[in-house]
């Protein structure tokens, strides 16, 4: 049984990406990176449900119109377009926020700055984006290794026409609060229309996840993140791990995430 959750509503008109960019722009600068800053959580998650075993979905179609306009400029900025509301996305009891960016060209490697994602009282969430799409844009390496899941389930490396790049979320928290763990996959050099997966975890006494899925069609590019609400609730180190799927091709990274 699926019950809504219920939260205000929030209905904002979609916007051409310039204008949605200037919405959330901040207006802080750092090392050729902008700060944005998203609707509150509360709006983010609107049109989710709640699964038998306590997780949130949103569906494809589901999700609000800030929402889309907020993904939308979040996408630009990596000079792409937003596919999220294409996707079904599941979080933990928690939530969080998860987006699919379509790019027009392979991303550079990412510095590691952008992965501090701050969350302000009303649960909006600031994130480090390009300033200049075309400025980070290149030819990423592939990756070569074979890691494993805490499932036990060994990755498949990606072959030379699909690659894989997947990016564990990983870091120093505050202990005793509430944080939000930021990973991503980049698919790179889709050869061909199947269905993707994307599933994260923090393994916190409750873990923190998120998953992503649906049909991903050929292309130079796609970027696919989540920021699920995590809590630290003492000092230790807990692994994190993420796993991005296309077809049968998988391939994984594990990080640690530090309490301090």
């Amino acid at each position: 049984m699926r019950r809504p959750i219920h939260v205000l509503l929030v209905v904002a008109p979609l916007l051409p990406s310039a204008a949605a960019a200037a919405l959330f722009d901040t207006g802080e600068q750092r090392e050729g990176y902008r700060r944005i800053v998203s609707p509150p959580m509360s709006v983010l998650l609107q049109g989710a449900v709640e699964r038998e075993d306590g997780m949130l979905v949103i569906h494809p179609g589901r999700h609000r119109a800030e929402a889309n306009a907020y993904h939308q400029a979040l996408c630009a900025a990596y000079g792409g377009t937003d596919e999220t509301d294409r996707d079904e996305v599941v979080f933990s009891p928690q939530g969080g926020d998860s987006y699919r960016c379509k790019l027009a060209a392979p991303p550079l490697e990412e510095p590691e700055f952008v992965r501090d994602i701050s969350v302000d009282e009303e649960g909006r969430i600031y994130r480090w984006v390009p300033m200049d799409p075309k400025a980070t844009r290149g030819q990423a390496e592939p990756r070569t290794d074979q890691s494993t899941s805490p499932g036990g389930q060994e990755s498949t490396p990606a072959p030379s026409a699909l690659r894989i790049d997947p990016h564990a979320a990983q870091g120093r928290v505050p202990r005793d609060r509430q944080y939000r763990a930021y990973s991503w996959v980049d698919f790179l050099d889709v050869p061909f229309s199947a269905q993707f997966s994307v599933d994260s975890t923090v393994l916190e006494s409750n873990p923190c996840q998120w998953h992503q899925s649906g049909r991903m069609d050929p292309g130079p590019g796609m970027k696919i993140g989540g920021t699920p609400t995590c809590m630290a609730d003492r000092t230790q180190g807990v692994r994190s791990w993420i796993r991005g799927c296309h077809a049968s091709v998988c391939n994984t990274d594990e990080q640690w995430v530090l309490h301090q």
